[in-house]
């Protein structure tokens, strides 16, 4: 009995080294493919994310000056290694220290870097239209933010859209 059990050859199991190697290789190609889109998605989203930032500190500027009947200033740093916003003073980094430096870009196209929103809210018809784009790495993607009206109406868009050029 034990000659008989010793005799019979052990099965083996598992896979080859060719269907590893195989399966480690489509594996390979299929991250080769999704890692670009991985990446520009992660960069729609800072982007977005800083534009709504942007949209954000030019409501609250606005919301406060109406609030307590004074002015109030909105300043853009698009030349700080990571763009800062100044809202009456208080400065602020685009992203919530979240983006690296060259992550994001401020443009102020007016070559004027700050509005400011009177104790009713409204803009000078000077300062109009004020418009801040803000670019993702390499400039791409690209989003606007636009003051238009002296009332403050703001729209926000991709830069190209109509909305984005006065």
């Amino acid at each position: 009995m034990k000659k008989q059990l010793r005799s019979r050859n052990p099965t083996t199991s598992g896979f080859t080294l060719l269907e590893l190697l195989v399966v480690v290789f489509i594996i390979g190609i299929l991250s080769a493919m999704g890692i670009p889109s991985w990446f520009s998605m992660i960069n729609r989203q800072r982007v977005s994310t800083a534009q709504a930032q942007v949209v954000q500190a030019l409501r609250s500027a606005q919301t406060t000056a109406k609030q307590t009947r004074s002015p109030q200033t909105v300043t853009f740093y698009p030349a700080e290694v990571i763009p800062t916003i100044e809202i009456s003073g208080n400065k602020q980094k685009l992203g919530n220290g979240e983006i690296k430096e060259g992550m994001i870009q401020l443009e102020i196209p007016t070559g004027t870097e700050s509005i400011t929103f009177n104790g009713e809210g409204n803009v000078d018809a000077d300062s109009l239209p004020f418009k801040v784009v803000v670019a993702g790495a390499n400039d791409n993607p690209r989003r606007c933010v636009l003051v238009r009206t002296i009332l403050g109406a703001m729209t926000q868009g991709a830069d190209g859209e109509p909305v984005c050029n006065p």
